[in-house]
């Protein structure tokens, strides 16, 4: 699997010991089946494919977030 640009990025930022702990979310146009998982197993806390709707977006957002 070879998603450029946000895999990269979220790979770098995980590395970074003082910001590895942010949430992720993957907003992106690949949207097959898998394509999910695939995100997920890279390392994204969740995923939204293209298009959505402002409250999916919204919502995913709250889920990445730690509850408190």
């Amino acid at each position: 699997m070879r998603k450029t640009g946000g895999v990269e990025l979220l790979h770098t930022i995980r590395s970074r010991e003082h910001i590895d702990d942010i949430p992720a979310v993957a907003v992106t146009a690949f949207a097959m089946p898998g394509d999910r998982d695939d995100f997920l197993q890279e390392g994204f806390d969740e995923y939204v494919g293209k298009p959505f709707t402002r409250d999916r977006l919204v919502d995913t957002i709250e889920d990445a977030l730690p509850a408190g």
